[in-house]
């Protein structure tokens, strides 16, 4: 049986070292040259940027489908995303957005090896329009290793906060950092962190990364420098904060409620092959309940809404000493024993973590399948090192446009693609699919069945 994989959209690199994106007004079909010429997608945007080139958004770049966003180093350098936006477009039918990207409802976006820069650092003059990802309620967003978002000033007018504003959506934070945002604004919601509006159905989890430096510096008390944000009226009974340590984590500033009659939980969970080492609140060590895991009740006061409760937590996660390394025979699924001989590739797992490197000298995909049959894409660095979530995880790896699972690319698998594309074939199963489905859209194109004819062909090496 042939195992499930996602690719990585693969795009040349482009010429220009300055790109410009609107979201809002923007067309594809422009030149990408100026704010006036801007191009509308991320995606049109990437494909023309030059190495160590920098993607300026000048009207908000909104989400409504899947997208993943990345800029890997190996391919792009230095290159960036920097939001240039000090004032709200609006588009034709007088809808107005001042965030760097919002995703809609229905929306999903994941940032992976990418850079979102307020340009403050740059420019200390500069203040942009809002908030760099707005997450609508039904949005989902996810950032990964690799991923930032810094460097963010909103001014005194804007009341919003400065890194994530999750509106009733969902943020899983797997890695990646939120360092150096600020608001400004003395209003009682604002935060430089992230505000959560932890509405039902809404979700806020973070299994790594870093949190830092993120500052409100014109509210009072300890807001000044708090973190998160729960922004919800009636936060308590709602959906918790939920800390899930895969790997570690440092949040250094405080996790707040902002209506203290009110205040939420925080639940902190044990992951399998990792152990807590820290959880302080205000510098008082907290102990685990009998079960392992950590609730944290925010404390109450009779005080006016605006008050947040005094809640600060630090979490350190660290590698324990037993299961927390992975082994080609417990961990690696193929569909025969000989498979990785076959496709020539080498699995190498740490002695040390949950990391390993895949070898091979075509290009393959790395995923977790999961216990729903479902599967979920590992993304490695440019010497192709990857990180599990738990030593239980199955691991699947498998060469691209590879539908019959011999671990080569003939004539005949690379026609199978063709016909599906066009509808001659149906019954692809979903692992048939994935596999195939080259820029990750979920659908398979025509560019993507001549890439893979291309490969069996050796007039084209697909890229990881």
């Amino acid at each position: 049986m042939l195992f499930s994989l996602m690719a990585v959209p693969s795009f040349a690199t482009g010429s220009m070292s300055a790109v410009y994106l609107n979201g809002v007004n923007g067309n594809d079909a422009n030149t990408g040259n100026s704010a006036e010429e801007a191009v509308k997608t991320f995606n049109k945007a990437k494909e023309i940027l030059a190495k160590d080139g920098t993607i300026y958004v000048v009207g908000t770049a909104i989400i409504t489908g899947t997208e993943t966003w990345s800029l890997p180093e190996a391919e792009y350098g230095t290159a960036k995303v920097r939001f240039a936006q000090t004032d709200a477009v609006t588009d034709a039918d007088g809808n107005s957005y001042s965030y760097c990207i919002q995703i809609k409802d229905g929306g999903a976006l994941t940032l992976d090896n990418i850079v979102i820069d307020g340009g403050h650092a740059e420019d200390e003059t500069f203040f942009s329009a809002g908030t760099l990802v707005y997450v609508e309620s039904g949005a989902a967003f996810n950032m990964k290793e690799g991923a930032v978002l810094q460097n963010n000033y909103i001014n005194t007018s804007n009341p919003s906060c400065a890194s994530v504003n999750i509106a009733g959506g969902s943020m899983i934070m797997d890695g990646g950092v939120i360092q150096n945002n600020s608001n400004l604004s003395s209003f009682a919601t604002c935060v430089g962190g992230i505000s959560y509006t932890n509405s039902t159905g809404s979700a806020l989890i973070i299994r790594g990364g870093v949190i830092r430096n993120n500052t409100a510096p014109n509210v009072s008390s300890d807001r000044k420098t708090a973190s998160i944000v729960f922004t919800s009226a009636r936060s308590k009974g709602k959906e918790p904060l939920v800390i899930e340590p895969k790997a570690d984590i440092l949040i250094d500033g405080y996790i707040r409620t902002q209506y203290a009659n009110n205040a939420a939980d925080v639940q902190i969970i044990p992951v399998n092959g990792y152990t807590i080492s820290s959880i302080k609140i205000d510098d008082t060590v907290v102990s685990p309940e009998s079960d392992g895991t950590y609730t944290i009740t925010s404390p109450t006061f009779a005080v006016v809404d605006t008050t947040l409760s005094k809640l600060a937590i630090t979490v350190t996660a660290s590698g324990s000493s037993g299961g927390s390394t992975l082994t080609v025979e417990d961990n690696f699924v193929a569909p025969s024993a000989s498979y990785f001989a076959d496709a020539g590739i080498t699995v190498t797992p740490s002695a040390d973590d949950l990391s390993f490197t895949v070898a091979c000298e075509k290009a393959c995909v790395v995923a977790i399948q999961k216990a729903d049959g479902t599967y979920e894409l590992l993304t490695g660095d440019a010497n192709h090192k990857f990180t599990a979530q738990s030593a239980e995880d199955k691991i699947v790896v498998a060469v691209k446009g590879d539908v019959s699972g011999d671990g080569v690319l003939s004539a005949a698998e690379a026609a199978q693609v063709k016909a599906a594309q066009l509808g001659l074939i149906t019954d692809f199963t979903p692992l048939q699919m994935l596999v195939s489905d080259l820029n990750g859209d979920n659908t398979l194109s025509a560019a993507e069945a001549a890439q893979i004819k291309a490969a069996q062909l050796g007039s084209l090496s697909l890229a990881w």
